[in-house]
C-alpha cells in the first residue's frame, strides 16, 4: 500500500491543497510556503488522536470549518483489499480513500475517520497500523 494522493483543507496555510504522490515524493519550495504544514497535516492524519489547536485552524480561524485530511492509498495487496473491501472506492477498487475530519474545539470526539462513502470507520486502527510503514518515512526530525 502506498500513498498516491492527499488532501488537506483548512489547516494552518494550507486552505485548500491537493498533492499527488509517487513513490518518492519530494517538497520543496521557498519558506513559509506549506512544506512543514504538509508534513503536519500527515502526521495529524497518522496520530489517531492527535492533538491540534485553534491556531491549527487554516488563518487561527475555526469558523472557516473543519481541518480535512484525505488520503488516498493504491497498490494495495489482496489481503488489504480483502480486509478493507467495504471502505474501497466503488469505482477503482485498488484505492482505499480515508478522510479525517477535526473540529474546535479539541476534544473526545471531535476527531473522526471516514470512508469515501461518507461512513464513520470505526476499525481505523487497523488502517493506520497496515500504512505505518508509509509514515515512519515522514518523521525526519531535520531536512536534509
Amino acid at each position: 500500500m502506498k500513498i498516491k494522493e492527499v488532501y488537506i483543507k483548512n489547516f494552518r496555510s494550507l486552505r485548500d491543497v491537493r498533492v499527488n504522490c509517487d513513490r518518492l515524493t519530494v517538497l520543496i519550495g521557498p519558506n513559509s510556503t506549506g512544506k512543514s504544514s504538509f508534513i503536519s497535516a500527515l502526521k495529524l492524519f497518522f496520530t489517531i488522536k492527535g492533538e491540534y489547536r485553534e491556531n491549527d485552524f487554516y488563518g487561527c480561524n475555526t469558523s472557516n470549518g473543519p481541518i480535512i485530511i484525505e488520503v488516498i492509498f493504491d497498490d494495495l495487496s489482496p489481503n488489504d483489499r480483502q480486509e478493507f473491501n467495504r471502505h474501497l472506492n466503488e469505482n477503482n477498487k485498488n484505492e482505499l480513500v480515508i478522510r479525517k475530519k477535526c473540529t474546535y474545539p479539541y476534544g473526545r470526539g471531535s476527531q473522526t475517520y471516514y470512508n469515501i462513502n461518507n461512513e464513520e470507520i470505526k476499525d481505523i486502527e487497523d488502517i493506520i497500523e497496515k500504512s505505518l510503514n508509509l509514515y515512519t518515512y515522514l518523521q525526519l526530525e531535520k531536512p536534509l
